[in-house]
């Protein structure tokens, strides 16, 4: 607190300057003759001193702020601050307005573009907001339509990013107007534009859909500076297929239906999302689309709709030698392994795939994990609800991961055990996280084949297949997985005295750890529980969750 003036320093000068001006007016009041022009400058002289006042009071409310948590934030903090607010005032603003109930008068005019208030928080925040250039990069129409320049001067020389919708129209009188007004903003911004979402909303009719917006409205003009696009169609009506001029563009997604999508010029691009509302697209479809794309990295294609086919014979390979990632959800067998098969990619390229299995499929869930089990070390599966999720992880690291179901099927069978094994593969993890439990006789079949395995993790809800893994585990003369080092069974009930024999078998085959489930034992009390943990504790290293 040194250097700061205390309460009562202030208190006593404050006293000291109210009485010295109350007797000072009093005294002038009391002269004979006070003039007119003697009390003017009496009032100007208060109106000044007001203003002092004044000032300090601001003074003091700024250090005060100051020294509030939210005064220590650094410039850089409080403008990233800021955009988020931004973006999350905008993020439903189209629709809580299409929800809101206007008048008449109302319903015809744009509502005002509203700032965020972190802009006016107070002086501080103000000025950051307004040499901020970042915050203004980003335009919002057609709530930004009138104040364009403001946006323009404001954001400097950064490439701007654009947020388009329509919902603006379901109120107008004029939607075409409306429309051609928003075509006119997208256009005076192009020269600068690097980023442009498009939300395209339901209600409108099919003169306004997202197709007509662009090849009528804006017409055939060049996004010369667009690296990324996202167009999201949610009217459903099926436009018709366009074209869009972006020979930079780096970066596509799409959400609609496969009749609207529209086709971007140009092989640049290298990242590409689409999701495609259970829309049917055929493999050979796909393979046209990438075929398109040599660049890509980044793929994914989502929520399509298929049967169960393949494509035409004879077709070229699509080449994507710079895929790191790819996703395809949801294929049937046949078209997801017709489309892997015409796709040549990096061996490190991390897959992640839904699959669907149909009574017509020609391709066995078995054969199309096949050569994924091949090249893996680590070996995943979890049963679901719906679906079952096989994740294969390679010592490159290279992960790729499945989830199949089976059609109009809400349980199905998982992929035999034994026939994986038959792949041949120097698994080393193996982790079970199933319902549906393999038989004696396959488990023994598949663990005879993973001789290298060092981690079994097995998470069921039935004591019996506990049972059947230990059972296999103490195979003699020739002890299944000789290497194992780790038994993991957290989730899953157990007996002790099974869980203590098993213990005692492979004492001397170099297993070290066993993780239990304490709570699910079934030890009738603690005294049993804490007996069976010192007739255990000198067999292996047991973990307790």
């Amino acid at each position: 607190m040194s250097g700061i003036p205390s309460v009562s320093e202030l208190t006593e000068l404050c006293l000291s300057f109210n009485k010295r001006v109350t007797e000072g007016i009093q005294k002038h009041m009391l002269q004979s003759g006070a003039s007119f022009e003697g009390l003017s400058g009496i009032q100007h002289s208060l109106i000044q001193m007001e203003q002092t006042l004044t000032e300090s009071a601001r003074l003091l409310r700024f250090q005060h702020n100051m020294c509030a948590p939210i005064g220590c934030l650094s410039n850089e903090i409080i403008s990233e601050i800021m955009l988020i607010c931004i973006q999350d005032q905008h993020a439903d603003q189209d629709e809580r307005i299409r929800d809101r109930s206007l008048s008449q008068q109302q319903n015809r005019q744009h509502p005002p573009l509203t700032l965020s208030p972190t802009f006016t928080l107070c002086s501080r925040w103000r000025a950051i907001a307004l040499h901020s250039p970042s915050l203004w990069s980003t335009i919002y129409l057609p709530w930004a339509s009138k104040l364009l320049p403001v946006f323009l001067d404001r954001s400097g020389s950064l490439p701007l990013t654009v947020v388009v919708s329509n919902g603006h129209i379901f109120k107008s009188d004029n939607p075409d107007l409306e429309l051609a007004q928003l075509a006119k903003d997208i256009c005076r911004l192009i020269p600068r534009l690097s980023n442009m979402e498009v939300v395209w909303k339901s209600g409108s009719p099919e003169s306004t859909g997202v197709d007509h917006f662009f090849q009528d409205i804006i017409g055939p003009v060049e996004f010369t500076l667009l690296k990324s696009l996202t167009v999201v169609d949610n009217t459903f009506h099926g436009g018709r297929g366009f074209s869009v001029d972006i020979p930079a563009l780096q970066a596509f997604a799409y959400q609609g239906v496969t009749s609207s999508m529209p086709r971007c010029t140009g092989s640049s691009v290298v990242k590409l999302l689409l999701e495609l509302q259970r829309c049917y697209m055929d493999p050979d479809s796909i393979l046209n689309l990438l075929m398109e794309m040599p660049c890509l990295e980044d793929c994914n294609i989502l929520d399509v709709k298929t049967v169960p086919r393949g494509g035409l014979s004879g077709r070229s390979v699509v080449a994507l030698p710079r895929l790191k990632g790819l996703g395809l959800y949801t294929f049937t067998l046949t078209s997801m392994a017709y489309i892997l098969e015409h796709i040549e990619m990096p061996a490190s390229t991390t897959l992640a795939l839904n699959t669907v299995g149909h009574p017509s499929d020609t391709v066995v869930l078995e054969n199309f994990l096949g050569p994924y089990i091949r090249t893996c070390n680590e070996l995943t599966i979890i049963e679901q609800q719906v679906e079952t999720i096989y994740a294969f992880t390679e010592k490159s690291g290279r992960e790729v991961h499945i989830r199949h179901s089976w059609f109009r099927e809400r349980w199905g069978r998982i992929a035999s055990l034994a026939k994986l094994s038959s792949f041949g593969c120097d698994l080393k993890v193996l982790d079970l996280e199933i319902k549906s439990f393999p038989q004696l006789s396959e488990l023994i079949q598949a663990l005879s084949t993973w001789t290298s395995l060092t981690n079994i993790v097995v998470q069921t809800d039935a004591v019996v297949h506990l049972d059947t893994l230990f059972s296999v585990l103490e195979r003699t003369p020739d002890v299944l997985c000789p290497l194992l080092q780790m038994v993991d069974c957290v989730g899953t009930p157990f007996h002790m005295k099974r869980v203590e024999k098993f213990l005692r078998f492979r004492n001397g085959v170099g297993l070290k750890e066993l993780r239990l489930s304490s709570h699910l034992s079934d030890a009738k009390s603690k005294l049993e529980w804490h007996r069976f943990l010192g007739r255990v504790s000198s067999l292996s290293e047991l973990i307790l969750e």
